[in-house]
C-alpha cells in the first residue's frame, strides 16, 4: 500500500521523497527506548476513587443491590464535586441510579 501511495503521488507530480523518509513508519519517534508498535504513556489524572465494591457480581433488573466507593484526597485543599452511579445494562443502554454532591 505504501509503494502504491508512492507511485500514484509521483504520477500526480508531486515529490515524494527518498524511500524510507516517511515519518509514519516511525510514529515520528526514534532514540533511546523506542519500540515499535507502543505508544509512550500520557500523564493521566489520579483518580480520588480507590476501591468499588458491591455485594452483587451479576444481578437481575430492579434486584436490590449494594455498592461502596472509597473516595481519598491526596492533597491539602478541599474537594468539592458530585460522584454518579450509572447502570450500565447493555451495550449502549445507561441510566443514572443515584448521584450526590459535595460542597
Amino acid at each position: 500500500m505504501v509503494a502504491l501511495t508512492r507511485v500514484l503521488k509521483r504520477q500526480a507530480g508531486a515529490n515524494v521523497g527518498p524511500p524510507g523518509a516517511d515519518s509514519r513508519s516511525t510514529g515520528g519517534q526514534s532514540g533511546v527506548g523506542y519500540k515499535p508498535g507502543r505508544a509512550p504513556r500520557k500523564a493521566r489524572r489520579r483518580s480520588p476513587c480507590t476501591d468499588v465494591r458491591s455485594n452483587k457480581v451479576r444481578y437481575n433488573e430492579n434486584e436490590t443491590a449494594t455498592t461502596v466507593a472509597t473516595l481519598t484526597n491526596a492533597t491539602s485543599a478541599p474537594l468539592s464535586g458530585t460522584v454518579i452511579a450509572t447502570a450500565i445494562s447493555e451495550l449502549d443502554d445507561s441510566r443514572e441510579i443515584a448521584a450526590r454532591r459535595w460542597p
